[in-house]
């Protein structure tokens, strides 16, 4: 007994010189020069691949690609050379793909570039790809002179059977409409403008929740009925409770999240605005949504829904009054900041792909590794903001094991110390995924060499009948 209390002790004493838990992993080959970054990522889902979007060329696995490429899980590849042009007036920063969307079997790009692929294909804003070759949109959306009526393009949603396309435009198709506009395969329907003051507004972010459409933008009616959120019913538009003000407030995104829609950017809590950075609206009313005080400008840019979680992603440095890094995620009603420290906050973007969440933007390191850089995924879906990265482990499953790896980083030797010695298996992960070790019924009191392992980073994942756990070793 008084060999264990002090094994346990000398246990402690060396977990705490190690890192804080770290839960991201670097996409393999993925090293991009110092000043390039990713503006923007999607997941295709009819090609079953993340789509990432650069500022011009991007180097990944000694390949250059040009504003556009894909990654499989495995590997990268290029579009048929991607996008090859861009206009000056509407895409000061490269090569510019806004959103994607499957539509009558392809995978639709808007964006804006005015032309695509190897043959220089003119599709100005929108193209299609078919998995190998580009083609235009089934009538030409704008046109290629400056007149304003093209090139303002923003997203896509389906609604009602219909493709819908918004921005900032005032003609599509030959179809007169501001802003926003359906196809129905076969010709654009004319929607009526948001009740604006300047009349000169764009949609910045449409999504359809509860069988309305809610549109944000830099609208805001002089009545102020409308304040940068609004709602269409197919006939007529309304406001969204007081809507988000303020001279320097920007709605950026929005997500649906347990039958709620969540609307973030990034503004203070004044001017009426009943939150900051993010609120919820139920259909009737707008509520806080228990982001915490406002610190910064620098808010969310983007919300994703991963596992029961909603996840803010973006630059702000505080949430629920503690400093964060750029990512937080909310559930039970309560936020929680991770404490992984993303370099300079530079998340700006997060997809969920193959039941793994991806995240990309600027960063140039998470928790000082600075070998994730721009495009990593989350190792351990379930983690643990304190505890650190943890997969499907209840929390009084946590209490009973006692778990605790060490020496980390390691050169010859893992130790344990846990109430439960025996696991039904132990398995090593590779960056890559690949199993490099693994092994039935293990008694951890002997402890695990791993010697023979090459340095890099692995995975140590620990499975029972009533418990799985994942740890990040960094093998020296």
């Amino acid at each position: 007994m008084k060999l264990k209390t002090i094994f346990c002790f000398v246990s402690l004493f060396l977990l705490q010189e190690l890192p804080a838990q770290q839960n991201w992993v670097g996409i393999p080959c993925y090293k991009p020069n110092q000043n390039e970054q990713v503006n923007r990522m999607f997941v295709d889902s009819l090609h079953n691949e993340i789509i990432l979007n650069t500022n011009y060329g991007y180097k990944a696995c000694n390949a250059i690609y040009k504003g556009l490429f894909a990654y499989n899980g495995n590997s990268f590849h290029d579009l048929d050379f991607g996008l090859n042009k861009y206009d000056p007036n509407l895409a000061a920063n490269g090569y510019l793909v806004m959103d994607c969307i499957t539509y009558n079997n392809k995978t639709l790009f808007g964006g804006g570039f005015i032309s695509v692929g190897s043959n220089t294909l003119y599709s100005k804003s929108i193209a299609l790809w078919n998995g190998a070759v580009w083609d235009t949109f089934p009538k030409h959306v704008f046109s290629n002179n400056d007149n304003g009526s093209g090139g303002g393009f923003n997203g896509f949603f389906k609604h009602n059977g219909k493709l819908w396309l918004y921005g900032k435009f005032d003609t599509i198709g030959n179809t007169i409409t501001k802003n926003l506009s359906s196809f129905d395969g076969n010709t654009f329907s004319q929607i009526p403008a948001i009740p604006d003051f300047d009349n000169d507004y764009i949609i910045g972010k449409a999504i359809v929740y509860k069988n309305k459409i809610i549109a944000t933008g830099n609208f805001y009616d002089q009545n102020s009925w409308s304040a940068q959120v609004a709602m269409y019913d197919g006939n007529s538009w309304s406001s969204v409770g007081t809507g988000v003000k303020g001279g320097f407030s920007s709605v950026i995104d929005m997500a649906i999240y347990k039958d709620t829609l969540y609307i973030a950017g990034s503004w203070a809590k004044a001017d009426g605005n009943v939150s900051n950075h993010i609120m919820k609206w139920d259909g009737n009313q707008l509520y806080d949504a228990g982001f915490g005080n406002f610190y910064s400008w620098a808010g969310i840019t983007n919300l994703v829904v991963y596992r029961n979680r909603l996840y803010a992603l973006g630059p702000y440095d505080h949430a629920a009054n503690k400093k964060a890094y750029g990512i937080s995620y909310y559930q039970n009603g309560t936020w929680t900041v991770p404490q992984d420290s993303i370099a300079n906050s530079g998340v700006r973007f997060g997809v969920v792909y193959k039941d793994a969440l991806y995240i990309a933007g600027a960063f140039k390191n998470i928790g000082k590794d600075t070998t994730i850089r721009n495009f990593a995924t989350l190792v351990c879906p379930d983690f643990d903001a304190a505890s650190g990265c943890l997969s499907g482990v209840k929390e009084n499953n946590l209490n009973r094991l006692n778990l605790k790896v060490f020496p980390n980083p390691v050169k010859e030797k893992l130790y344990f110390t846990t109430e439960n010695l025996i696991v039904n298996r132990l398995t090593l992960s590779n960056a890559l995924g690949q199993i490099v070790y693994s092994k039935q019924q293990v008694n951890l009191s002997a402890g695990l060499n791993v010697e023979f392992l090459p340095s890099g980073i692995y995975y140590l994942q620990l499975q029972d009948a009533e418990f799985r756990t994942m740890l990040k070793i960094i093998k020296e």
